[in-house]
């Protein structure tokens, strides 16, 4: 395993493959990566290189700042040249997903495919101008939302072999001021990204979507995951049979062989 820092910036590289494939993980929430997909690593074996990078002082479950997905996918690009400067396959989970989709928006030089974990839904484009009822109304569902997901992960983790890390990482929001963050972050960020998306202005790539099995096929998070595929030039659905949202825990092998089926499509 290797470190390097730079401008507060942690960079982990653990070394279970060759120097030329690497795969770098962002997590969902907001969390430290640091724990948070505990058997990816080892479930890749010698296929790829894989990076871990924590964003300066982005750990909501511990009350820190939320950044920008700007901000955001900026500093993963920092991150990945600091490694080395070619191309890296992405793995990332729910808010990750956004995370990923705008560093491969903004920065594409250093993203050659994307696997996104049950991405949160984005917020659809014609909600801002709506009027400001609609938008707070959209607000008190997302804050919902995020209350179930939070029980939901609390409740797959309970008696599951993970580490202290991984757990803090699920937590759900525990504060007024992180679920505010959490609401800009998809209402305000989530508008534009889609917008984004639907104009085409994210290059053909190839992309895996995985939509946990517990959504339905006429639910709200299916069809925004299917809107997704559409929006992205080379991208492909597949559902988690038997998953819930945090199906990086539950399946971490066949996360794993996804990521080694995207690293097969870009050598």
């Amino acid at each position: 395993m290797g470190c390097c820092s730079a401008s507060r910036r942690r960079v982990t590289t653990v070394d279970v493959g060759p120097a030329e494939a690497r795969v770098l993980l962002v997590p969902g929430g907001g969390a430290s990566v640091h724990g948070y997909f505990p058997e990816l690593a080892s479930c890749l074996g010698t296929h790829a290189r894989v990076i871990e990078v924590d964003p300066p002082r982005m750990d909501i479950a511990r009350g820190r700042r939320w950044l920008r997905l700007a901000d955001h996918a900026l500093w993963l690009a920092q991150a990945i040249r600091l490694d080395r400067d070619d191309p890296v396959i992405v793995v990332a989970h729910s808010l990750g997903g956004l995370a990923a989709l705008r560093l491969a928006l903004d920065e594409p030089g250093v993203v050659a495919g994307l696997l996104l974990l049950d991405p949160s839904p984005l917020m659809p484009a014609a909600l801002l101008p709506a009027g400001v009822l609609k938008l707070i109304a959209a607000s008190r569902k997302v804050a919902a939302d995020l209350g179930v997901v939070g029980r939901r992960l609390r409740r797959d983790l309970r008696g599951g072999s993970v580490s202290a890390p991984q757990k803090r990482s699920a937590a759900a929001p525990r504060s007024v001021p992180t679920i505010v963050r959490l609401i800009w972050y998809l209402v305000f960020d989530g508008v534009a990204l889609s917008a984004d998306l639907a104009a085409g202005r994210l290059a053909a790539i190839p992309t895996t979507v995985v939509s946990a099995g517990e959504h339905a096929p006429d639910s709200a998070t299916r069809r925004t995951h299917e809107r997704l595929v559409t929006w992205i030039g080379g991208a492909s659905l597949e559902v988690g049979e038997g998953t819930t949202h945090p199906l990086h825990l539950q399946q971490p092998r066949k996360v794993a062989e996804a990521a080694i089926a995207l690293l097969g499509r870009i050598s």
